[in-house]
Parts: structure tokens; C-alpha cells; sequence
């Protein structure tokens, strides 16, 4: 409901701002203090984030509560991991110090892989990403990732095959056949791989605006217009404010149409 989706947003707000508390506390060396701070905000979650229970364990460790730090990197590792962004420099620390003591944990290899690519090191994000495949083969979003690190390195058909996988993976995920879509038109032997995709999606894959957008745009590249309008015309799209992508797409299908009747 909309009053769920609004209460956890002002969760995830609270969580946000005491982790950047905890921070500048750590910075001053104030480690009893940081860790007040997180653990005050987590008793107030129903769902916290694993972000913070890797922090917390990390200080718990440096204030000598091994025990403590354990169990709380062992409930961060078993999270499903959706949703879970790394970005800061002092999450760093406990990620990796998570590792040492659960070097299973693949939500926390993924995380140190999703910080490297953040920072724009995709060479350094590329292992811990690979480790983190190894351990949650299941999970699409590591794959997903690897596939991006692939492309900032000019590696185009690496992306193309690990995004390939990706699907195969979680095929319900509709964000992967929009950026596999978009790589593949670009690749000089994407078209057959293009139609395999689309004819192997799910029904479900074409609710959402910017899926049946890219499969409106595959079916134009294919010179089938009459089934690209059909597909667009089945749909209300969601009105984005400057974007004409959608009216360019029926406006290039039925241009397409006209030329191939002519």
C-alpha cells in the first residue's frame, strides 16, 4: 500500500542518516558511539538493511565483541540481497572483515564488487563479483553487474553472453532483457540472438513500459511494423515528462510500414 511504501522509505531514510552518523563517528575514533547509533536505528526496523548489520559487526569486532560481530555478519549473509547498494569508503572495512570470518558469504563479495564499480574500477570489481557468482549462482544481480564491468572494459560480447546467463537465471527480471536488447542491437551477429530473447520471454516481461518499448524497437529493426504497432497500441504507457521515445517508435513503425507498402 501507498502508506507502506511511504514508511519504508522514512525507514530506509533514518537507516541512511545513521550510517553516515556512524561514520563521522568512526572517523573520530568513536567506536562505541557509532555502533549506539546503528543498533538505536536497527531496533526501530522490522527489515534492516544487511548494509548495516555488516557495519555494526565490524564495529562490535574492533570494540573486541567477536561473538556479537559473527552473528551479526551470519544474519547479514543469508539476506536475499535485492535492493542493497554499497557506496561508501567505510564500508570497505567491514565488508572485507566480513569475508574473513564468512569467506561463503556471497551477498558480501557482491557488495565489494558493486563498491569497485562505483568507484569505477572495474578490474579490481571483476573477482569479487566472479566470487560472488561462485557462491549465489541463483542470483542475477552479481551477473548483472559483471556484465556492466565487461562493457566499461570495451569487452561487448563477454557482456552480451554474461547478460545471456543473466536471463537464464531470472528470466522474470525485465531490466535484463531491456539492457541485453540494447547490447545485442549493437553486436554485428545480435539479430538472431535478439529474436531468441524476445521469442523466450514471458508474457509478464512486456508489462512494463520500457520492456514493450525495447521489444517494439526489435520488431521495427526487423522490419516487422505492423507488429510493432499492435504491440504499442496495446498499451498505456506511463507519460514521462520530456521523453518522446514511445510516439518516435510508432511514428518510425508506421514510417516503416508506409515505405514497405510503397
Amino acid at each position: 500500500s501507498e502508506n507502506q511504501f511511504v514508511e519504508l522509505r522514512s525507514a530506509s531514510g533514518a537507516l541512511q542518516d545513521s550510517l553516515e552518523t556512524a561514520c563521522d563517528y568512526l572517523a573520530c575514533g568513536f567506536l562505541d558511539d557509532a555502533a549506539a547509533v546503528v543498533e538505536s536505528t536497527l531496533g526501530q526496523i522490522q527489515a534492516p538493511d544487511p548494509l548495516a548489520l555488516y557495519f555494526l559487526g565490524y564495529l562490535k569486532e574492533e570494540t573486541g565483541d567477536k561473538e556479537l560481530a559473527r552473528a551479526l555478519w551470519q544474519k547479514a549473509a543469508v539476506h536475499h540481497g535485492n535492493y542493497v547498494y554499497s557506496f561508501r569508503r567505510e564500508e570497505e572495512s567491514a565488508l572485507r572483515a566480513a569475508v574473513v570470518h564468512e569467506p561463503q558469504d556471497g551477498l558480501a563479495c557482491a557488495l565489494l564488487g558493486m563498491l569497485e564499480l562505483y568507484r569505477l574500477n572495474p578490474e579490481k570489481a571483476i573477482p569479487e563479483l566472479e566470487q560472488a557468482i561462485r557462491l549465489r549462482p541463483k542470483w542475477d544481480q552479481p551477473i548483472r553487474l559483471l556484465s556492466i564491468c565487461q562493457r566499461m572494459l570495451g569487452m561487448s560480447e563477454g557482456a552480451a553472453k554474461t547478460l545471456e546467463h543473466a536471463v537464464t537465471v531470472n528470466p522474470e527480471n525485465p531490466g535484463l532483457y531491456i539492457e541485453l536488447d540494447e547490447l545485442l542491437s549493437r553486436l554485428v551477429d545480435g539479430g538472431d540472438r535478439r529474436k531468441k530473447l524476445w521469442e523466450n520471454a514471458p508474457l509478464s516481461i512486456l508489462d512494463g513500459d520500457h520492456a514493450r518499448g525495447r521489444f517494439a524497437s526489435f520488431l521495427i529493426d526487423s522490419g516487422k511494423y505492423e507488429r510493432a504497432i499492435e504491440i504499442l497500441l496495446e498499451h498505456t504507457f506511463f507519460p514521462q515528462e520530456g521523453s518522446s521515445v514511445y510516439r518516435d517508435l510508432f511514428v518510425s513503425a508506421n514510417l516503416g510500414l508506409a515505405i514497405q507498402a510503397a
